[in-house]
């Protein structure tokens, strides 16, 4: 859906697709990923990052 609208997907910063998203997301042991939406100048989502948190000493 995204990509079909033009809207960039990064792992980590690097360019990624639904499905390595899918996999680090599974993968992850410690943690998560959170999403940070970036708008272009008219307040559309022009790329989606995601990038890992680490939950390790938090609770």
């Amino acid at each position: 859906m995204y990509r079909q609208e033009g809207i960039s997907l990064n792992l980590e910063g690097y360019p990624s697709n639904p499905s390595e998203i899918v996999h680090a997301h599974l993968i992850a042991e410690e943690g998560g990923y959170m999403r940070d939406y970036v708008q272009n100048e008219k307040g559309e989502i022009q790329k989606i990052d995601f990038d890992k948190i680490n939950m390790n000493g938090l609770f």
